[in-house]
C-alpha cells in the first residue's frame, strides 16, 4: 500500500447516519466465523454506494466523492480507502475491527476491479 496524502475533509456533509442491514449482515457473519471475511462487508458496501447515498448531500456530490474513492483504489492507495470509508459511513467502522481492515480493503478492491464502485 502507498503512503497516502489523502486529508479527510473535516465537513460532516456525506455522512451515511446508520449501518445498512446487510452490512451488519456481513460484519455478524464473519465476526463469528462464517464462511467469508471482513471482505465481504466491503464488496457489498463497495457495491451499493448509489443506494447508501448519505442523507446530506447531493447526488451529483455524493458522485464526486465517489470519484474521489474510485482515483484512491486506482492508486492502490488502501489508507486512502479506509480514510474515505471510514469519513463517510462511520457507523459502518465500529463494527470492523482494525487488524481486519485490510481484509475489508480486499473486498473494496474486488468490487472496483468488477465495475461496481459507482453511483
Amino acid at each position: 500500500m502507498s503512503t497516502s496524502n489523502y486529508v479527510p475533509k473535516l465537513s460532516t456533509r456525506g455522512v451515511h447516519e446508520g449501518a445498512p442491514t446487510f452490512f451488519r449482515a456481513c460484519c455478524f457473519e464473519a465476526k463469528h466465523g462464517g464462511a467469508s471475511s471482513y471482505a465481504h462487508p466491503g464488496w457489498h458496501l463497495a457495491g451499493a454506494l448509489g443506494s447508501q447515498i448519505p442523507p446530506d448531500i447531493e447526488v451529483h456530490d455524493w458522485a464526486d466523492e465517489v470519484e474521489t474513492l474510485r482515483d484512491l483504489l486506482a492508486d492502490d492507495d488502501g489508507e486512502g480507502v479506509w480514510k474515505w470509508f471510514k469519513q463517510h459511513y462511520p457507523r459502518c467502522f465500529a463494527l470492523i475491527p482494525s487488524r481486519r481492515r485490510d481484509q475489508f480493503i480486499e473486498g473494496v478492491r474486488r468490487a472496483f476491479e468488477e465495475g461496481r464502485v459507482e453511483v
